[in-house]
């Protein structure tokens, strides 16, 4: 006999008034793969300037039950959009405020294609040594 129990799935509640704050997210380019160039250059390409929820958080992440923590610095909330879903944790970066943040992870809030949720690290700005993780 199989015993269930009933769980409650937890409500997330985005409001227009909160979707505040004007970002770009953007993704990181290297360029120039030259033959006589050994280092190439890291570019910033901005891919979306969506309007956004932010929240200051600290806590720990671990990948994979691997040794690997990464402390959660912020998280971004927006409107669900294709392209967002799509990027990629590490290689994309969320400017705000002339700051930039590096996505660790991207949810899809309740699989319900309406809001996108990233939780990111503060990185520095656009300097090599700065965004290299």
């Amino acid at each position: 006999m199989a015993i269930c129990t009933t769980q409650r799935i937890k409500k997330f509640k985005l409001c227009t008034s909160d979707l505040r704050h004007r970002v770009q997210v953007q993704e990181r380019v290297l360029t120039g793969n030259q033959p006589n160039q050994f280092s190439p250059e890291i570019q910033f390409t901005t891919i979306a300037s969506p309007w956004s929820a932010v929240e200051t958080t600290r806590g720990t992440s671990k990948f994979s039950g691997v040794n690997i923590t990464d402390d959660i610095s912020h998280i971004f909330s927006m409107r669900y959009n294709v392209t967002l879903n799509q990027v990629e944790a590490g290689n994309h970066f969320i400017v705000f405020k002339e700051r930039r943040f590096r996505i660790v992870n991207v949810t899809n809030v309740n699989e319900d294609d309406t809001i996108l949720s990233f939780e990111c690290t503060e990185r520095g700005d656009e300097i090599k040594e700065a965004t290299e993780a």
